[in-house]
């Protein structure tokens, strides 16, 4: 029987928060969370990290289907850059070069991806991500080296307005909704 559930995983370059989700209800209900992190005397490397991670949803005998990964932000760059173009499709042909003159360096050892963020009749104003490419390929190779293979890698700023968006659609109440997220490193 194929499992209904979906394994997200918070990932730091030394710590881990892993959550797993029954997808089949309405709300996403949490069958089990754990945090790992790597010990200050062990190297920090993502792949002790990812296997500290298997052998917590080993030890719960967690079945999922699919994995997702959000970045903490100290793992990539936020930047806003402005666009010439309106269309998705033309954004995604020069975003690399708006972003490189943008950022006044060569993008070509980073990943990149981008949202746009508005548009009018001037063009875009883009929000663009950037990590470097062996951070990524670092996290990517130690987690399938587990049969963690992620169906998404995104900053946390993503999953997190996210989660805000769903809740504040959920609020049925007249009343205004503070969110404040902190972390060991930002607020």
């Amino acid at each position: 029987m194929e499992s209904q559930n979906d394994l997200g995983i918070y990932i730091d370059r030394d710590r881990a928060t892993v959550v797993c989700l029954d997808s089949r209800g309405k709300d996403g209900g949490v069958v089990g969370c754990f945090s790992v992190s790597v010990e200050e005397d062990e190297q920090a490397n993502m792949q002790t990290l990812a296997g500290l991670i298997a052998q917590g949803c080993a030890e719960r005998d967690w079945r999922f289907s699919d994995v997702s990964v959000a970045l903490d932000c100290t793992m990539f760059m936020q930047h806003s850059v402005d666009s010439e173009f309106r269309d998705p499709r033309q954004i995604a042909a020069t975003v690399k070069f708006d972003t490189e003159e943008a950022l006044a360096t060569d993008v070509s050892s980073v990943a990149l991806a981008f949202e746009i963020a508005s548009s009018d009749e001037s063009g875009s104003k883009l929000t663009v991500f950037t990590a470097q490419r062996t951070i990524l390929s670092d996290v990517l190779s130690a987690l399938q080296q587990y049969d963690l293979d992620p169906v998404t890698i995104e900053p946390d700023v993503n999953c997190l307005t996210r989660f805000i968006h769903k809740k504040e659609d959920s609020v049925e109440s007249p009343q205004q909704t503070l969110f404040a997220l902190l972390s060991r490193h930002s607020g």
